[in-house]
């Protein structure tokens, strides 16, 4: 986060704030489409996970949706989409998709800020599923409200928790540098 800020300060030119522009309206259009097209593959493994295939379609295909803008917008928008070429760049990007979701390998608080609340939110939808099988015939246990507020919970929760160890860690590098400066 310090280094948006910093980079964010920085004194550019005027052709060098342009085509900043455009790069950003470019990775903004490719993440939009990244994301509604992920949505569709999760809309087939909410359906073999046992969400409705006839009835609720709308309802299934919009918490979809909103798992496919918690979990793909944000990555897409920060690495860039995964590419099938082969050229160097292209691979790299697809190994650290694999190193960050595949292996949940973090090194930075960036990092830490992207994956953290995808996982919250797949994993706060899952958990949301649990209350729709109680026989209590509320209101609130409609087929996709539990998961998706328990999804918004998830990513929230991801945030806060991916805040609170970027801050535990830059405190704790802090007083071991501290602790380095005062012994010498």
């Amino acid at each position: 986060m310090r280094n948006w800020a910093i980079d964010f300060s920085l004194e550019k030119s005027y052709d060098e704030k342009k085509l900043t522009k455009t790069h950003k309206f470019n990775r903004l259009s490719a993440a939009w489409f990244a994301t509604i097209l992920a949505s569709f593959p999760l809309h087939a493994i909410s359906v073999l996970f046992g969400a409705p295939i006839t009835s609720h379609v709308p309802h299934t295909y919009l918490l979809d949706f909103l798992i496919s803008i918690m979990t793909v917008f944000a990555p897409t928008y920060t690495l860039g989409v995964p590419s099938l070429t082969s050229d160097g760049a292209s691979l790299v990007n697809g190994l650290n998709w694999i190193r960050l979701f595949a292996e949940l390998s973090i090194r930075n608080p960036i990092e830490r800020a992207i994956v953290y609340p995808s996982v919250g939110a797949v994993l706060g939808c899952w958990v949301g599923v649990f209350p729709i099988a109680l026989d209590w015939d509320r209101p609130w246990q409609a087929w996709p409200l539990t998961p998706a507020f328990c999804a918004i919970l998830g990513y929230i929760l991801g945030s806060i928790i991916a805040l609170f160890v970027s801050a535990t860690k830059f405190l704790a590098d802090e007083h071991i540098r501290w602790m380095r400066e005062k012994a010498s």
